[in-house]
């Protein structure tokens, strides 16, 4: 366990850092999302290397649709009350909106 420990120091001695927790780098990732609420709707995005994925949540008590606008596509999605899903494309996102208050999307 000593020999185990020396060589552990040595290496961060040579590189002259230590290793990044893993939850310090998800905890930097999730800081870079975009969040929002729109109407009945939380959401969150964040652009990946090769996928956007956007997350939401129908906060309301009835089926409400969702908007998503992507650079090249569109997506209208129906979510139950109530109801959590994703969405991802190879695309990024130009807004999210609840379809009730859609005219001051944009």
């Amino acid at each position: 366990m000593r020999r185990l420990v020396g060589v552990a120091l040595t290496a961060i001695a040579i590189t002259g850092a230590a290793a990044v927790p893993a939850n310090a780098a998800t905890a930097y990732a999730a800081a870079a999302a975009t969040r929002g609420v729109s109407g009945c709707f939380a959401y969150s995005y964040s652009p990946g290397d090769a996928t956007t994925t956007v997350y939401y949540h129908n906060r309301c008590n009835y089926e409400e649709n969702l908007m998503i606008q992507w650079h090249f596509h569109y997506d209208d999605i129906p979510v139950p009350a109530n109801g959590k899903g994703n969405k991802w494309r190879t695309d990024d996102v130009e807004w999210v909106c609840d379809a009730v208050v859609a005219s001051s999307c944009s």
